[in-house]
């Protein structure tokens, strides 16, 4: 898959400019939306949760919602329980992949 930087800029509330970079290309939209989530999975039943939130989300992207990214703000882990182990980010991060919008990662204070 290619991989690319999405920056958004805007001159006015009316114009958003979306440049994509490694693709050359650059979209104008009145209106967007991203997707945001924090403080999940701290247990297994919310892991398995947000797969299927993830895999929901691949369903629900369209060009009528103006989803263009995804933003997780912190706090995939409960220190006490994953003392945070590299096992539990790698996890963290093959879920958040099953989305098809690109993922932004915010860590938290329970993930170092």
């Amino acid at each position: 898959t290619e991989e690319s930087t999405v920056v958004l800029s805007s001159s006015s509330l009316d114009d958003t400019r979306v440049a994509s970079y490694g693709t050359n290309s650059t979209a104008s939209y009145d209106k967007f939306g991203f997707f945001l989530m924090g403080d999940i999975p701290y247990a297994n039943w919310e892991l398995k949760m947000l797969q299927g939130q993830m895999a929901a989300l691949n369903h629900n992207v369209t060009k009528q919602n103006h989803l263009l990214f995804t933003v997780h703000v912190g706090d995939f882990q409960k220190v006490g329980r994953t003392k945070c182990d590299e096992s539990h980010y790698e996890l963290v991060a093959s879920t958040l992949q099953i989305g098809s919008l690109p993922t932004f990662v915010v860590p938290g204070d329970n993930d170092w």
